[in-house]
């Protein structure tokens, strides 16, 4: 197991690395990252479709002013989430609408409710629970 804090002058581990760089941040958003993509990749076994994902971590390094920086990056791309499909109609102006132009639009009128409970009908052959 390695220690999260390696003795003065000892090499860092890359798991003692993770955990420093950018003060942990690095790692917890790498954490929340693969997260979110093993969920979006369940979500896609689940519904029965293919899908790929990928998360990289990318470490630089560089001398500057007598000591090595290290800056860390997270990138994760997953599976595009499922996207339904929406039928719209070209209408007079130059935008589209949900509403076909072509379709007229029908009055509505309010249903008159019935004074006392109406009963229901029973098919002829059916046994009734009484």
């Amino acid at each position: 197991m390695s220690e999260t804090f390696a003795p003065a002058g000892a090499m860092l581990t890359i798991e003692a690395l993770l955990a420093q760089l950018d003060h942990g941040h690095l790692a917890k958003e790498a954490t929340a990252e693969y997260r979110a993509l093993a969920r979006a990749l369940k979500d896609a076994l689940n519904e029965g479709r293919s899908a790929k994902g990928s998360l990289s971590i990318r470490i630089r390094f560089a001398v500057e002013k007598g000591v090595i920086e290290a800056t860390g990056e997270v990138v994760a791309k997953g599976p595009p989430p499922r996207r339904g499909r929406s039928i719209f109609h070209a209408g007079l102006t130059d935008y589209l609408s949900a509403l076909d132009p072509m379709q007229p639009d029908l009055p509505l009128r309010v249903a008159p409710s019935p004074s006392a409970p109406v009963p229901l009908r029973t098919l002829k052959g059916t046994p009734t629970h009484d």
